[in-house]
Parts: C-alpha cells; sequence; structure tokens
C-alpha cells in the first residue's frame, strides 16, 4: 500500500496548479546580490543560472555566503561594521567575488534534478543518495519549473499518514532510528560562531545547544543565519556568547513571524507519527532523542523520517 502510493504520486502533485515565479540568481552576479536576494525573498538557497552554459547547474545558500565572509573577514572587520552587505561592497576581497566561485561552497547543496512526471519515491531515494535537503524539479524538456524540499515531502507524509499506518504506529526504537545519528552540540557558553563554524564543518543544518551538565537546552540552525539580514547588528552578535545569541534570535524570530523558537524533544518511545506531527506542526526541521536526564542521544530530520518512507513496502 505504502509502496504503491509513492509509486503513483508524481513529484509535480506535490505542487499548486499555478508555480509561483522561481526567484534565481546569476553566475555572474556579486556576493551582495546574492545575499539580498535570500534576505528579500526570506529563503536559504537559490539557483543558480549559469549564463555561458544556459541553464541551471547549481545551488548558492546562506551557509555558502556566510562561510565565505567569516574566512574573508577580521573579527575587528565585523565588530566595527555589523552591516554584512555594506562590508561585501566594501572589502576588495568580497567585492570582487562572483556567485559562480562560491556555489556549494559549504558542500551542502549539489544540483541533482528529477521530472515533474517522476514518482515521488524516486525523489525521495535520490534525497536519500544525496543527503539534499532540495532537489530541483524540470519539465519534460528539462526547463526548471521549481524545487521539491525535505519539508514538502514530510508535509505531504502528514497529510497522508492513514496509508503509512504501520510505520507511524512504531516507536523510534521499534525502528531503530534516533540515536544512530550523531549528535553535534556545542555549550551555551560558546561563541555562536562558533556553532556555525560547527555546523559548517560537519556539512549539518543545525547543532544542539547544551547546559554544563549536557541537558539540552536549545538549538541553532542555518535558518537563524538568515536573521542577519533582518538586523544589521546580528552578524556581530556572531561573536557573543551562544546564550545571548539565541536571545536576539527568539527575538527576532517573534518580530517575523516564525512559529517556533527553541528545541523540539521526544525520547526512544515515541512514535514516529508523534514526530512528525511535531515536525509540521511547528514547522521545523529536526526533533532532538533525549533520555530520561533530558541529555540528547539522538537527532531526527526531515531526511531520517524520509529514510524511513523509503523502507516501507
Amino acid at each position: 500500500m505504502e509502496l504503491g502510493l509513492l509509486q503513483s504520486t508524481q513529484v509535480g502533485s506535490l505542487f499548486p496548479d499555478t508555480l509561483p515565479t522561481i526567484v534565481t540568481v546569476n553566475d555572474n552576479d556579486n556576493l551582495s546580490t546574492a545575499f539580498q536576494t535570500l534576505i528579500e525573498n526570506n529563503i536559504l538557497s537559490v539557483p543558480v543560472w549559469d549564463i555561458h552554459r544556459h541553464r541551471f547547474s547549481s545551488f548558492i545558500d546562506m551557509v555558502d555566503i556566510v562561510s565565505v565572509c567569516v574566512n574573508e573577514l577580521t573579527e575587528d572587520q565585523i565588530l566595527n561594521d555589523s552591516d554584512l552587505t555594506s562590508l561585501m561592497e566594501r572589502v576588495a576581497s568580497l567585492q570582487n567575488k562572483k556567485v559562480g566561485e562560491l556555489t556549494n561552497f559549504s558542500g551542502r547543496n549539489p544540483f541533482y534534478a528529477v521530472e515533474s512526471t517522476a514518482p515521488l519515491h524516486i525523489a525521495i531515494k535520490l534525497m536519500n543518495k544525496w543527503g539534499v535537503h532540495r532537489i530541483p524539479v524540470v519539465d519534460s524538456e528539462g526547463s526548471l519549473i521549481s524545487v521539491l524540499t525535505q519539508s514538502q515531502v514530510v508535509h505531504w507524509l502528514s497529510n497522508h499518514m492513514y496509508y503509512f499506518s504501520d510505520l507511524i504506529s512504531k516507536t523510534l526504537e521499534q525502528l531503530e532510528i534516533g540515536t544512530q545519528t550523531e549528535v553535534y552540540s556545542v555549550s551555551q557558553h560558546q561563541r555562536a560562531i562558533d556553532a556555525f563554524n560547527l555546523i559548517y564543518e560537519k556539512k549539518v543544518s543545525a547543532v544542539a545547544v547544551v547546559d554544563a551538565n549536557g541537558i539540552l537546552v536549545g538549538n541553532i540552525s542555518v535558518s537563524d543565519l538568515k536573521l542577519i539580514g533582518y538586523n544589521a547588528k546580528l552578524v556581530s552578535r556572531l561573536f557573543y556568547p551562544i546564550e545571548e545569541y539565541l536571545k536576539v534570535i527568539s527575538a527576532n524570530k517573534n518580530t517575523h513571524g516564525h512559529a517556533f523558537q527553541g528545541a523540539l524533544s521526544v525520547q526512544k518511545g515515541s512514535t514516529m507519527g508523534e514526530v512528525v506531527h511535531k515536525l509540521v506542526s511547528t514547522r521545523t526541521h529536526r526533533v532532538y532523542v533525549v533520555d530520561p536526564e533530558g541529555k540528547p542521544i539522538g537527532v531526527i530530520s526531515n531526511l531520517e523520517v524520509l529514510k524511513a518512507i523509503c523502507s516501507c513496502r
């Protein structure tokens, strides 16, 4: 039943009949142009048009841009002029950088496309195989028409859980998922920049924040970088303790209508259905598995949910 539904559902059916215009940048655009495009459209990643080959062939995302800036700028430069866009336009080493040089700088966004008529099962398998957060969707002529994200697939699953009753009724322990994924964490007293460096180094989307006793107290993720654009002062806060940075992030998330702040948690006895409900209802991308003391022992991201779907027969 489950596999049959995944094979009969086309990728294109997950999108509205009228597709919105795709936000893009060109490979010869300046770094600041790409940064502003992401901020103005409230997105974390954007397809890049290759002006010489006349096709889309890559993504650039917020981690790519911030990683380059932090590598090129000194702490003093950032603290003395906390407007990141201004720094991109004035500092020579950033001024001359083009989007094409930096696509997938973080190694997180390879570009693998799928046709809109392909079975959803194929798209999920590709996401699992390549560990990608999003897949370009093309028409029969190879033209880009949309981008499918892991979150969209998990949301689709939440609307079709009746067909996956066997999967959603099982506990994480029964499914043997959640505790097999290593949890990367930082102390709430470390600097925010240390958390983002760890995200970049481990090629993950987020890290857990723990207190002195190793108890889960928060989460810091790639999406938090997006808020730099809302408040120029936030870039200088990267060098502040995470505890203080998260307070600023929380205030800005409330201002800009984000539904949830903090870290979601479940235990090994929780069901997959509970996990999916938490991910969808809070519009978050991961749930931490904690022990009875509240210490993180695993993490379930959207990708782990997709892997579980792929195991359905």
